[in-house]
């Protein structure tokens, strides 16, 4: 994922993420809502006619229904919130990659290149010096 996102795209994930549980909010609001309403769904709410029998238990039914779409849809809000994080997570160690890269360039540039470390040391061969170009054998 980290390879598709740029580091400028931080700022607009962490804006979504906060997006995200806004909306999150919003949906465990409306399903405590609805839970409410189911549960006084009963004999007391409703007259003993045939009619108002029928209408309760479609009723009852429809706001059931209602209530799993919203238990799904907070799983789905859920999903998304976690690769969003997971995303912004990426470009931040990205980003913290790419300062460290930059912070050994500046100091090789500032204060040269590191000495190279010499090669082994084969019995009978002298060692060649290294000058960038070539390696010791």
């Amino acid at each position: 994922m980290a390879g598709s996102l740029r580091i400028e795209d931080l700022d607009v994930l962490k804006q979504q993420v906060s997006a995200l549980l806004t909306q999150f909010d919003e949906v465990e609001a409306a399903t405590t809502k609805t839970t409410r309403v189911r549960v006084n769904q009963d004999s007391s709410t409703w007259s003993p006619f045939p009619a108002a029998t029928q209408f309760a238990a479609v009723y009852r039914a429809q706001i059931a229904k209602i209530e799993n779409d919203l238990r799904t849809i907070r799983t789905e809000l859920e999903n998304m919130r976690t690769a969003l994080d997971k995303g912004a997570a990426d470009l931040e160690a990205t980003e913290a990659e790419v300062a460290a890269i930059f912070s050994r360039l500046n100091t090789i540039a500032e204060e040269g290149a590191p000495a190279p470390t010499p090669g082994p040391y084969l019995p009978g061969r002298p060692p060649m010096p290294t000058d960038g170009n070539r390696v010791a054998w």
